[in-house]
């Protein structure tokens, strides 16, 4: 039987290893250009063992120019923009907040217009869960005189 020039395949590791690191086409031409004792494509292609290092090396370059290339660029434009559409939100979420808060002081003086302290006792009434929770928000404007009614009769 003869023997294979290059028999441990120690050849074919190195070059593989330059190919990858370089970040050069894996092919079997390629090899065989850089390998030092086998000169032809065939030398690879007919070998189980060889093909399969030649196939394993392809897959990792592969997969390192994926990493390389793809997650990061689509990583930190994804988040960048993510992070830009929740400032939008927050930001238009935070002018609602004012706008009611201003539309609540509207209906507050509007009423006290109307019907004075009897019918803001009415409005009241009915509104008082949500008179809370405006100022457990801390959206009553700074100055504001807050009146705590007194309840007469039952009813605030």
């Amino acid at each position: 039987m003869r023997r294979l020039l290059d028999d441990g395949n120690a050849e074919l590791q190195r070059v593989l290893e330059t190919l990858l690191s370089d970040d050069v086409d894996i092919s079997v031409r390629e090899i065989a250009r850089r390998h030092a004792s086998l000169n032809n494509a065939s030398a690879f292609i007919r070998n189980p063992k060889r093909l399969a290092l030649i196939r394993e090396a392809q897959q990792r370059q592969v997969d390192a120019r994926h990493v390389k290339l793809n997650p990061e660029s689509r990583r930190s434009a994804s988040l960048s923009e993510l992070l830009e559409r929740r400032s939008l939100q927050v930001a238009k979420l935070e002018s609602q907040v004012t706008a009611l808060v201003a539309s609540h002081a509207a209906c507050v003086r509007a009423v006290m217009l109307h019907g004075g302290m009897q019918a803001l006792e009415r409005f009241w009434a009915e509104y008082k869960p949500i008179a809370d929770a405006v100022r457990d928000l801390g959206a009553i404007p700074k100055g504001a005189e807050v009146i705590d009614l007194p309840r007469v009769g039952g009813k605030l």
